[in-house]
């Protein structure tokens, strides 16, 4: 199925929210109202097929007002077009434009299934002790610490292989950082 992945834009809210109710209503999320006013044009994306149905949609949200940590708020496939890797396909072109930007991308999961922990952790999210997790690609005191190879602190998700090069990253702080934990193991 050939699909491309653009930005969304005011025409799509009914499609986004038709994929939003099949997905969230019944856990509660009633509102779709503020994610959708409040996002991030460049990193909320949808993945439309070779028709422009919309298929899938990322809502990202700013977290804090210096621009350097985002939010995905929510991450949504149409039921019928679920585990074809759209979702994973959306993901990567957030981290991917997060790489670029030098920013922190949050989120939380919205349940603690191994599964889903194990994606998120696969795509590079770690998890942030408080319910969180998060992927960011600039130098930290914490990196730091690893890139002195000091032990690296506890992990609260399944540990599982990960490889930067599998969502685009060639180089940079991050990869080295990944290099270094996978030695150690």
């Amino acid at each position: 199925m050939k699909t491309h992945v653009k930005p969304l834009i005011a025409e799509n809210y009914k499609s986004v929210k038709d994929i939003y109710d099949s997905e969230f209503a019944m856990m509660g999320k009633k509102t779709l109202k503020s994610p959708w006013k409040n996002r991030i044009p460049d990193l909320s994306l949808g993945i439309f097929n070779h028709s422009g149905d919309l298929l899938g949609f990322t809502l990202v949200i700013r977290l804090t007002s210096d621009s350097e940590s985002n939010y995905l708020s929510r991450i949504a496939i149409h039921p019928d077009f679920q585990n074809f890797g759209l979702g994973k396909t959306l993901l990567k072109t957030v981290l991917e434009k997060s790489y670029l930007k030098k920013q922190t991308l949050y989120l939380t999961p919205l349940n603690r299934s191994t599964p889903l922990l194990r994606f998120y952790c696969q795509q590079g999210f770690y998890g942030t002790g408080d319910g969180y997790m998060a992927c960011h690609f600039y130098n930290t005191r914490r990196q730091s610490v690893f890139n002195r190879h000091h032990d690296p602190p506890p992990v609260l998700v399944p540990k599982v292989a990960f490889s930067p090069k599998r969502i685009g990253i060639t180089k940079g702080p991050f990869l080295e950082y990944h290099s270094y934990i996978t030695s150690r193991s």
